[in-house]
């Protein structure tokens, strides 16, 4: 539960080296919120270091984590010498936005059961290269619930509902699309 980063600062460029860090918001209730948990390789604190703006959001650690941190100066070097990296960073940003505004449109249009098909779609992390590689999201039920803004019984009836015909696996922490094209057709 080490704080990485806390909303309101502005800090460096932070990629997880191991373990993992929850990412997550007060509501306006006073409840704690987690957004995602991410692993091994993934970055944080990429839009407070890359703008000056203020993170929105909290970064703490789960369990034993080790984080790697570039200051603004680094990075600087690291984008002049590799302007590769810049491409890849501003990839994962969009991509990050892209799902962020999607997951909104979601929200709006869906019956739950389909909200849930949909954003597992969006979040999903491609098991490997392969076309139509199976999707898996890293996430308990709570998490995903608060994601979606509704409850974790509703996530666990959609989920069970999307077990029933075959569309998803779920696990500790984990649940995966094995046939993310499936899904897709059943969705329209």
């Amino acid at each position: 539960g080490t704080c990485i980063f806390s909303r309101g600062e502005t800090c460096h460029f932070k990629t997880i080296g191991s373990g993992a860090a929850r990412l997550e918001v007060v509501d306006i209730s006073g409840r704690t919120v987690e957004l995602v948990v991410v692993g091994p390789g993934q970055m944080i604190g990429e839009t407070a270091s890359l703008t000056g703006i203020p993170h929105i959001h909290d970064a703490v650690a789960v369990g034993n984590t080790r984080v790697h941190h570039i200051a603004t100066p680094e990075l600087d070097a690291l984008f002049s010498e590799y302007p590769e990296i810049i491409r890849t960073v501003l990839f994962i940003t969009a991509k990050r936005l892209v799902t962020a505004v999607s997951g909104l449109y979601v929200l709006r249009r869906f019956p739950i059961v389909e909200q849930v098909g949909q954003m597992l779609l969006r979040t999903g992390v491609p098991e490997s290269t392969a076309q139509n590689a199976a999707l898996c999201v890293s996430i308990t039920q709570s998490a995903f619930a608060s994601m979606l803004g509704t409850s974790r019984p509703t996530i666990v009836r959609s989920l069970a509902e999307l077990r029933s015909y075959g569309l998803v696996k779920t696990g500790y922490r984990d649940i995966c699309i094995p046939d993310p094209e499936r899904l897709r057709q059943w969705l329209q």
